[in-house]
């Protein structure tokens, strides 16, 4: 976890490249709380100011587990993690000027024919 928390400091400096994502994908592993965590030690660094955290997934439930988890995360996070019930609540969470941790799934991230979307 420190090497991905150290990554992910890097990539977000000025002459990083910006680009963050971290997977967890072994069953059964603990990974709800290692992501919580993760989230603590990045939101914690003086370094990220006051990140926005996206946890994007595939499924709904998986959605309302991670949520769940986080949300009895509160201390770490030092903040209440959202949900993002529609594509307008995701809108809406990260056009705000204050960081966050954000809950959505990809289908919410996805453009609508003709309308401009958020791009993932």
């Amino acid at each position: 976890m420190n090497h991905a928390v150290a990554q992910t400091i890097a990539a977000s400096r000025p002459q990083g490249n910006r680009k963050v994502g971290v997977i967890w994908h072994t069953q059964g592993s603990g990974k709800s709380l290692l992501m919580a965590f993760y989230a603590g030690q990045v939101i914690k660094h003086p370094d990220m100011g006051n990140p926005t955290l996206v946890v994007l997934t595939d499924r709904n439930d998986l959605d309302e587990q991670l949520f769940n988890t986080f949300g009895l995360s509160k201390d770490l996070l030092r903040q209440t993690p959202v949900r993002a019930e529609s594509r307008e609540d995701l809108q809406k969470a990260l056009t705000r000027p204050s960081g966050g941790v954000v809950f959505t799934t990809i289908q919410k991230s996805r453009r609508r024919k003709g309308r401009p979307g958020i791009r993932c």
